[in-house]
């Protein structure tokens, strides 16, 4: 019989259990799909520098200093390109809690960034909490808008708003999202308007010139958002999880589910409310990348290809699970051409890397994982040979031992799997080459799955079986 090719690069699909899938993947880690259709292995972290002693909860690029600003647990720091590091202030943050930034030029030069305390503001010399003492002060969310400061004032239905031109001074004066009665959980300035995300509702507000702001006529959006970490401006369309735990994106006024194929997922997660998304842009592609610090889960979305990654995450070695992505936010600074990336658990500042297969010290073990085949019958088939079809380059490999792609799989439902074929992969370069090896045995149904752990790259360009069948039982 001829060889037929298997649907290892097939969409993800999570929503009803993996049994009931044939041709159509119920799992995938750490890799992506590129544009011909084969399944690559994510960009890796490659450690940077260490800023501080915790946690990194916020970084801000600003061009006026040329200079990378790191919330690193409570504390500021700047860091240079080159890796210089000096610490601007201590306990100005709250721990654990990702710090959103802004920068104004009118009147003067600064930054400013909150996470649930009074805004932090920072000249270039000092850095200090607002000192009026009608600023917001527990504000999460924080932007400039046409010289003015806005920021939440946490579990209310208020913006609070500055003077205008003086973003470091407030007179007690708000904007009201009570269309609807819920209480807004974050503040943002995009499209040139002040877009006020609520528990039910989304409102938005612009500047008429004199009141100053006002809500925008038949522009709300009946869609709550149950994370406000989650929401993301990403190519002018806003991303977010909303209350019924779906993954929405707006385009103009327009709310679309993206989250079908992992529904199921999002669902059976314990708590969903301290998700965080970021954005990373890399090699052409842009994701959205949605992490549940609770659960310790990460899932990815392309938004070039528009569909579902599969989960990025950290391999266990001890355990054999994943972890969440070691990610905790995500900073882009086109002037290095640079993507930075700070850990969730240490004080590491990694750099996105296409060539690097790895998060720092942390294994990377990317897994394809098919449906359960049944080429189009559930008598009895013998598989004769299989033929994965891969490209490859050469990374950081071992000088004695060459790197290995591991098989196995499952048949007929079991649970457990067959002993794992470990592929030797040579010392090739960037080329494309075939494995095949078999016969392996009779099934009705069969899982295979493709995994990888060393630190090189890999493209599973297709795999293909030969199979004789049906026979009788």
């Amino acid at each position: 019989m001829p060889f037929i090719n298997l649907p290892i690069n097939q969409p993800l699909y999570q929503n009803v259990d993996e049994a009931s899938l044939s041709n159509q993947s119920p799992e995938r880690h750490d890799v992506y799909m590129d544009e011909s259709g084969s399944m690559v292995r994510r960009p890796g972290l490659e450690k940077f520098q260490t800023v501080g002693n915790g946690p990194i909860n916020g970084m801000f690029y600003w061009p006026y200093k040329n200079l990378l600003y790191i919330a690193s647990d409570s504390d500021l720091y700047s860091m240079s390109e080159n890796g210089t590091v000096t610490l601007i202030g201590s306990s100005l943050f709250n721990s654990g809690k990702r710090v959103i930034w802004d920068k104004a030029i009118n009147p003067t030069r600064k930054i400013f960034g909150t996470n649930g305390t009074i805004p932090v503001e920072y000249d270039g010399t000092t850095a200090q909490k607002l000192t009026d003492a009608n600023a917001p002060q527990k504000a999460t969310h924080l932007g400039i808008f046409d010289t003015y400061m806005i920021a939440n004032q946490t579990g209310s239905q208020k913006i609070e708003y500055s003077n205008v031109g003086q973003p470091t001074v407030f007179s007690s004066e708000f904007i009201t999202a009570e269309s609807q009665s819920d209480d807004l959980i974050g503040a943002f300035v995009a499209w040139d308007e002040i877009v006020a995300p609520g528990e039910d509702t989304w409102e938005f507000f612009y500047d008429d010139g004199s009141t100053p702001f006002v809500r925008k006529p038949g522009a709300i959006i009946q869609e709550g958002c149950i994370a406000p970490y989650s929401i993301k401006l990403i190519d002018n369309a806003w991303f977010f999880l909303n209350k019924e735990r779906r993954v929405m994106r707006i385009n103009g006024r327009q709310p679309i589910v993206l989250s079908s194929p992992v529904d199921k997922v999002l669902s059976g997660l314990t708590e969903v409310t301290d998700a965080i998304a970021d954005e990373l842009t890399v090699g052409g592609r842009t994701f959205y990348i949605l992490t549940f610090p609770t659960d310790g889960k990460t899932i990815v979305y392309d938004y070039v290809l528009n569909q579902w990654c599969g989960e990025w995450g950290t391999w266990l070695l001890l355990s054999a699970k994943y972890a969440r992505w070691r990610g905790n936010c995500v900073t882009y600074v086109k002037e290095w051409n640079s993507h930075f990336v700070g850990d969730y658990q240490t004080n590491d500042i990694y750099k996105a890397s296409l060539t690097t297969y790895k998060d720092g010290d942390y294994t990377m073990r990317s897994a394809w994982l098919t449906g359960n085949i049944d080429h189009g019958t559930s008598n009895w088939k013998r598989s004769l040979r299989l033929r994965l079809r891969l490209r490859r380059g050469d990374g950081d490999i071992n000088t004695t031992e060459s790197p290995k792609l591991m098989l196995r799989w499952r048949d007929n439902g079991n649970k457990q799997w067959k002993n794992t074929v470990n592929i030797d992969l040579g010392k090739q370069g960037e080329d494309e080459f075939f494995k095949e090896f078999g016969p392996l045995g009779r099934y009705r149904t069969r899982q295979y799955e493709v995994s990888i752990t060393d630190d090189i790259p890999l493209t599973l360009v297709s795999i293909q079986e030969n199979v004789m069948g049906a026979e009788s039982a």
